[in-house]
């Protein structure tokens, strides 16, 4: 059996290594990163020292502290930044490793080509236990169904897992949200540097409503999609298509269907993982968007109640996986 440590756990954690950061340095290099912040440095060259402030991260919350301004530096090298590693106060104690990136890192760098004599900034900093790392993908089923509940009900099942990102964007369609992964998905693999790296991609609907895709292109769109994150290095979880009021297009749920059974039979050859909202009873049959005890009267979004049906299934196939 293992320990599996709680919220305040989390925190008391991450507030114990922020503390050793209080009034110490943060020194950016190039090179390879080392195995582990007590690798030494090997062909690694120091491009800046930037200073953390005497109260270096504010409180942590959910397992997460914000660091407060950090003091720029002038470069020393010139070279390509690719981690930094934090030490204390003395200068000389190594507290750990980070990464830096103009988006999406633990530091957030105003350029990762530094030249020497330049100015390094880092306009933010996040600080965490090493852990997985969960993107959720898709329409707007992520930012707009019930508040964009969906991912929250499922992060706070998974807590023990890792933070998670969420990349969704109203209307995306399936080929726009494979379009967009290479600069906004896949960059991300890896973030958290935990075992897992795993994308829940929650399109299809609107391949077939938006696009106009038949069954057989939907089906073989989210198979690209599933294939390209896996060559990245994702574990890909994927979600049924639920059912949809659409005008002009009575027969989307015959398509949808036919795309959910294809689904079904095929998933373990393109993905890791099917949430299979189609089996539930309530939210996966055919006009289960006019019961409006679970779906927003538009006749397209589950509202906070019909997310907390979805959930489940998603959380079952992550924990699946094997990482939690």
């Amino acid at each position: 059996m293992a320990f599996i440590g709680g919220v305040n756990a989390r925190n008391a954690s991450v507030n114990a290594v922020a503390a050793l950061c209080n009034a110490g340095f943060l020194e950016i290099y190039s090179g390879t990163r080392p195995a582990t912040p007590d690798t030494a440095l090997s062909g690694n060259t120091l491009l800046a020292t930037l200073t953390f402030g005497s109260t270096a991260f504010g409180a942590a919350s959910s397992g997460v502290a914000t660091a407060n301004a950090i003091t720029s530096g002038s470069a020393v090298a010139t070279g390509t930044a690719s981690f930094a590693r934090l030490f204390k106060s003395d200068g000389s104690t190594v507290i750990g490793d980070c990464g830096v990136g103009t988006s999406f890192n633990d530091i957030i760098l105003n350029t990762l080509s530094i030249i020497d004599g330049a100015t390094v900034a880092a306009s933010a900093m996040t600080l965490f236990i090493s852990a997985n790392t969960l993107v959720f993908d898709g329409n707007s089923f992520l930012v707009y169904a019930g508040g964009g509940v969906l991912p929250i009900y499922i992060g706070n099942a998974l807590y023990t897992f890792g933070p998670y990102v969420n990349n969704g964007v109203n209307g995306q369609t399936t080929t726009q949200m494979t379009a967009a992964a290479p600069t906004g998905t896949d960059p991300l693999v890896n973030t958290y540097r935990g075992p897992g790296n795993v994308v829940v991609g929650i399109e299809i609907t609107n391949d077939i409503a938006n696009a106009g895709a038949s069954a057989a292109v939907a089906y073989s769109d989210i198979v690209a999609y599933c294939a390209a994150r896996r060559a990245v290095g994702w574990k890909v979880i994927i979600t049924a298509c639920l059912s949809r009021t659409v005008v002009g297009l009575p027969t989307f749920n015959t398509i949808r269907d036919t795309v959910n059974a294809n689904i079904l039979a095929n998933w373990t050859t393109f993905a890791d993982g099917y949430a299979n909202w189609a089996s539930d009873p309530i939210m996966g049959i055919d006009g289960a968007e006019n019961n409006l005890t679970y779906f927003m009267n538009d006749g397209i979004h589950p509202n906070p109640a019909g997310c907390a049906l979805l959930a489940p299934y998603v959380v079952a196939q992550i924990q699946s996986l094997g990482y939690m």
